[in-house]
């Protein structure tokens, strides 16, 4: 198991920005534990309708022979209880289906909700589809074509930008590699070095 370091370490090197991750993960944590809540609620209603014992023990006391491999329809009152419950909680039991849903539900452990790590980890792919990439991070880097393209500015002009450490990127092999942050931010700011000929001197571009 990973600790919240070790996460966070992780969320890092993948150019995920941690208070996004880490934000997204609460949300997902709170509807889990809601939804565990709702299921722990659901079950023990459920038992308290059909003996008056929420957790279970003298509904199962007294119907040991369907617990161990019978079925609810010789329990009195059983799809009568499925169908209140179905009205009530329409997540969990279906129109048809109620009373084999409810008997499923009964007879098999009662659920737990996910380990807290699971969830982060979830967050964490989550938040690499959906958050945006952390600038300069590998994550963030695109190919010059793709840089060009948001920065509206030819593909020569971005090479020359990355080339002379004018706009963040890199070398990699024989070509070069740009910030998809730092050219969408290039765009949003066309005064600052975006020349009117190919040929202009990048001394002048005010960065």
């Amino acid at each position: 198991m990973r600790t919240l370091s070790e996460f966070k370490t992780a969320a890092i090197e993948r150019g995920i920005e941690w208070a996004a991750a880490r934000s997204l993960y609460d949300s997902m944590r709170a509807e889990e534990l809601a939804q565990h809540d709702r299921q722990t609620e659901f079950r023990r209603e459920a038992y308290r309708r059909l003996s008056g014992d929420a957790h279970g023990g003298r509904f199962k006391v007294g119907h040991r022979k369907e617990f161990n491999g019978g079925d609810h329809t010789t329990i009195p009152g059983f799809d009568v209880t499925a169908e209140s419950m179905r009205a009530e909680y329409p997540e969990f039991l279906g129109a048809d289906t109620a009373a084999a849903e409810l008997w499923d539900m009964l007879t098999t452990p009662a659920p737990e909700p996910p380990p807290a790590a699971d969830t982060m980890r979830r967050a964490l792919e989550r938040a690499a589809v959906e958050c945006p990439a952390v600038p300069g991070s590998m994550r963030d880097m695109v190919s010059i074509r793709e840089a060009a393209q948001l920065a509206d500015v030819s593909e020569q002009w971005m090479r020359r930008l990355v080339a002379s450490g004018k706009l963040a990127g890199h070398r990699v092999g024989k070509s070069y590699v740009a910030s998809a942050a730092a050219a969408a931010r290039f765009k949003r700011h066309p005064t600052a070095g975006r020349p009117r000929q190919s040929s202009a001197d990048l001394s002048d571009v005010p960065f």
